[in-house]
């Protein structure tokens, strides 16, 4: 018997290999998924283990004395080598969740090192698409890791399952 081919329940199981980066900023629940293409770009995602779920807001300006609008610094960027676009390391801030109920500030960090491409404008006149689109219209940034991550993550992150449905079930990334 020839074995079928898996079928995939969303694109993002089948092109993205996804990280869960757990506590940045040594804040309990502050949790994001990294999600990286197989053509090398990431994806910047609040997992939906965050504790600022399921209410939340989401700004793209920095927090504290000296603020940065990351949406303005993002504007300038164009081109095949995207001139432009801001460096960033794993701790750099892009922004904060705040959560609606307790009103706790999270810090939006890139997770990873590399240069922000995009910010998702749209999740700020949409947040509901965070909660209920994490990995699909409600991502919060594109990201372009140096080469080598894609083979080597960093350390922190932890491999989430991608589930494929078979003619068999459900099977997790690892069984098959």
């Amino acid at each position: 018997m020839i074995p079928t081919s898996p079928q995939f329940t969303f694109y993002t199981e089948r092109y993205y290999t996804k990280y869960r980066c757990s506590d940045m900023k040594k804040i309990s629940g502050n949790n994001y998924t990294v999600m990286i293409h197989s053509n090398g770009l990431a994806l910047l995602c609040v997992d939906p283990t965050h504790a600022a779920l399921p209410s939340l807001m989401i700004s793209f300006t920095t927090p504290g004395d000296d603020p940065v609008d990351r949406l303005a610094q993002a504007e300038g960027i164009s081109g095949k080598r995207k001139r432009g676009a801001i460096r960033c390391g794993e701790g750099t801030l892009l922004g904060t969740v705040t959560s609606t109920v307790t009103g706790t500030i999270y810090p939006i960090t890139a997770c990873m090192n590399g240069t922000l491409i995009e910010l998702n404008t749209q999740v700020l006149a949409n947040p509901a698409w965070v909660v209920t689109e994490p990995y699909g219209r409600g991502f919060l940034a594109t990201l372009c890791p140096p080469k080598g991550v894609i083979q080597r993550p960093l350390s922190s992150w932890q491999l989430v399952a991608n589930r494929v449905t078979t003619e068999e079930g459900i099977l997790d990334e690892e069984d098959h």
